[in-house]
């Protein structure tokens, strides 16, 4: 009879549920779920072996780039100590000790007849001053110019150009220094024949 039919239990009554998983499902398939982690793990180490590969790479090419500068550096030395002895011994060959000697020969037999006019008589050498002190100053410039010229010689980096230079701007001032003393000499002769 209705009457005594038991209430339904509570919603928050213990015991099964209709419809309701009993425990944890299994899965569906074990072999499948342990290939995918291998595989996961796999592609993992070949993106570290990746990685390494392409910082070993860039090491290497930049030993590689220190190496092959190095290398030209070296070369470049090389080659500018090649062109520093072919340019010496040119400069040697074009400006000779023996040609600079000469030089100074010519500029002490200057001094020489400079000397020589400084004992004339006084009322000649005021006649002949000007030409006196221009050839005393070129000739002060020409020992000057040969000076330089043998320090020059003397550098073991100068070029041949630049002992050409110094060789031309010595003999320069001497041809001068010679010009001044042809003057001084013209002038002397003028003097005394206007005296005698």
């Amino acid at each position: 009879m209705a009457a005594n039919t038991p209430p339904p239990p509570p919603p928050n009554a213990s015991g099964p549920k209709p419809g309701a998983p009993q425990g944890q499902p299994a899965p569906a398939n074990p072999d499948l779920s342990g290939q995918l982690a291998g595989w996961r793990i796999a592609a993992v180490v070949l993106a570290i072996i990746a990685v390494i590969a392409i910082i070993w790479g860039i090491i290497v090419n930049n030993d590689l780039r220190t190496q092959v500068d190095s290398l030209n550096a070296q070369v470049a030395e090389l080659q500018k100590a090649n062109t520093a002895v072919t340019e010496k011994s040119q400069a040697q060959a074009t400006v000779s000790q023996v040609q600079i000697k000469n030089l100074q020969t010519e500029v002490d037999q200057l001094k020489d007849s400079l000397t020589a006019v400084g004992k004339l008589s006084k009322s000649t050498l005021k006649a002949v001053g000007t030409e006196y002190s221009a050839l005393e100053q070129e000739l002060q410039e020409s020992q000057n110019q040969v000076k330089a010229l043998q320090q020059q010689a003397a550098d073991s980096d100068a070029t041949s150009e630049e002992l050409a230079a110094a060789y031309a701007k010595a003999q320069g001032k001497l041809l001068v220094a010679q010009a001044r003393l042809t003057q001084l000499l013209n002038k002397i002769s003028k003097v005394e024949a206007s005296v005698s």
